[in-house]
């Protein structure tokens, strides 16, 4: 049998995890896991590694309109789509605009921050304008 990814879910899994840690440990600290991703088949290479290390059968998703990308992460994490506004996890990249990913997207409290939604943004062509970051763990703005 001839396998589609070499993505390891235990080594690589985990190795993405930790990037995804210290990312959101350090607000606006860029990271990469293009090593890890590069061992992903298909167009969307980056959200598939995140949802690896990310999602299981335990959450939900919804992929702004990408139906193969939602047809991949049901194969590969067992996780379920939903909607906008149920999601746990959002992947987004430029399909939907983005203020309507945020203000629709599940928001926590300050007591229960766990039942909010998680945006992932693949921003590669975003880097060429500066993103104003505030709130909880940073400094400022």
């Amino acid at each position: 049998m001839k396998k589609l990814h070499n993505f390891n879910e235990v080594f690589d899994g985990q190795a993405v995890f930790r990037k995804v840690l210290e990312a959101m440990s350090n607000p606006g600290r860029i990271v990469s896991i293009a090593e890890y991703a590069g061992k992903m088949h298909g167009n969307q290479q980056v959200f598939l590694a995140l949802a690896m290390a990310l999602l299981d059968n335990e959450v939900s998703f919804y992929t702004c309109g990408y139906g193969e990308l939602a047809n991949n992460i049901s194969l590969l994490t067992l996780s379920k789509e939903a909607s906008l506004e149920e999601a746990d996890f959002i992947f987004w990249e430029r399909k939907e605009d983005l203020d309507k990913v945020f203000s629709r997207a599940k928001c926590g409290t300050l007591g229960d921050p766990q039942k909010s939604a998680t945006i992932i943004m693949k921003a590669e062509e975003h880097f060429s304008k500066a993103w104003k970051i505030y709130g909880p763990g940073i400094n400022g703005t």
